[in-house]
């Protein structure tokens, strides 16, 4: 695929600390015929003036969006026959083009891409959670969106990011594209490091929480959507654990205390074991089941958020009518 042309589509929002090293990065890996493409969604910090500064380089406004629709804006203005989307704290490795065309040289590959990389100043956190990954090349159900190529004439056609997704609009892509006989194959040699993950436990919370408000996008595609379905046994779990010691005549009892922390450290240790089978490593099963409780714990507060706004929203149609 010697006439590859790829777009690069950057969504921007306040990185002023990492813009600059994003695109350097991207710029040292283009072609002359490639592109890239920063959409910027609103930046209150000096980002835009810094991408402002590289005069090869397309700026478009798209404020106050999803980052879905800050993607598919980008994609429309594209003149590439492939869209890679880049994340503005990620930087892409050596050798990053060529591993794409060398993946895209097979037809049936409509998207590719990596996990990310690490950073070298990696904390324990990013060091445990990035641990359970592919190492070997493969079709993969998900590639994060900061990290992901895919032929534009594949991404128009199945309409693209889901622009009313307000998180995990990569998920669902991923998903409808692997259901519509559309290969997602992942390459770990088209490498990208992603500078943003969260160096504390409360960040992390913070993080999963944001990411997990679009934990429903695949259910338009697959009603069996795993991290879903171990959610809710966690927020049964949970439940069943504060009303067994709400109703329980002596809640101090040493076995009853034991019998809740350990069925709301179930669905944890379930996952845990699950992922390190599943990538044959349990080098940190420990501090996953930390790190998974904390996960699920995230996601149980964005499930609240979720089924508020849906209230909220539900009550303005009330009134209006």
């Amino acid at each position: 695929m010697d006439d590859i042309q790829i777009s690069f589509i950057v969504p921007l929002y306040n990185e002023e600390k990492t813009i600059a090293s994003c695109l350097d990065s991207i710029i040292a890996e283009m072609h002359v015929t490639d592109e890239i493409i920063v959409v910027d969604n609103g930046s209150t910090d000096k980002s835009a003036n810094i991408v402002s500064a590289y005069q090869s380089i397309t700026l478009l406004e798209r404020p106050r969006v999803t980052v879905a629709a800050v993607r598919n804006f980008g994609a429309k203005m594209a003149k590439g026959n492939v869209l890679a989307f880049i994340d503005s704290d990620c930087i892409v490795c050596i050798d990053w083009r060529k591993q794409l065309v060398q993946t895209l040289k097979v037809r049936s590959v409509a998207a590719s891409g990596s996990k990310y990389c690490l950073p070298e100043s990696a904390c324990w956190i990013e060091k445990v959670w990035y641990s359970q990954r592919n190492k070997t090349a493969g079709k993969a159900k998900y590639i994060n969106s900061g990290n992901l190529a895919i032929r534009k004439d594949v991404f128009l056609r199945v309409g693209g990011f889901d622009e009313t997704l307000i998180t995990g609009e990569d998920s669902e892509l991923c998903w409808r594209l692997s259901h519509t006989d559309n290969i997602v194959f992942e390459n770990p040699d088209i490498k990208a490091i992603h500078l943003g993950n969260p160096k504390n436990l409360w960040r992390f919370y913070k993080q999963q929480r944001w990411h997990s408000l679009g934990m429903f996008g695949t259910f338009k595609v697959s009603c069996f959507d795993k991290p879903v379905m171990m959610t809710i046994a966690f927020a049964f779990c949970l439940l069943f654990s504060l009303l067994t010691a709400f109703y329980n005549e002596n809640m101090f009892d040493l076995n009853s205390q034991v019998f809740a922390v350990m069925l709301i450290l179930s669905i944890p240790i379930i996952t845990t074991f699950y992922r390190c089978f599943q990538f044959r490593n349990f080098l940190y099963f420990p501090q996953l089941v930390l790190l998974y409780l904390v996960y699920f714990v995230a996601r149980i507060d964005a499930l609240l958020r979720i089924c508020y706004t849906h209230i909220e929203k539900g009550n303005r149609k009330l009134v209006r009518t």
